[in-house]
């Protein structure tokens, strides 16, 4: 239709390996087997090369993009 943006946020998985959240700028990865995780801002950085997942200047978008995973799979399995 007429609508620019249908949803705010993409988020993707593999089985319970990996985590995904992507929004217009961000995109996190989490793999929670090996308790790592990876943070990029794929408006400047397009190629995924600079992970900011250890930056103190990124930490309140890595907790916002944690919030919103964690609240979409509390949603999809039905807790």
């Amino acid at each position: 239709g007429n609508q620019e943006q249908v949803r705010t946020a993409v988020f993707g998985y593999y089985h319970d390996h990996q985590r995904m959240i992507r929004t217009d700028r961000w995109k996190l990865i989490r793999y929670p087997k090996i308790d790592r995780q990876q943070l990029f801002d794929i408006v400047n950085d397009p190629d995924e090369i600079n992970d900011l997942s250890h930056s103190a200047d990124h930490q309140m978008v890595l907790n916002e993009l944690h919030a919103q995973m964690d609240q979409w799979f509390r949603n999809r399995s039905g807790n």
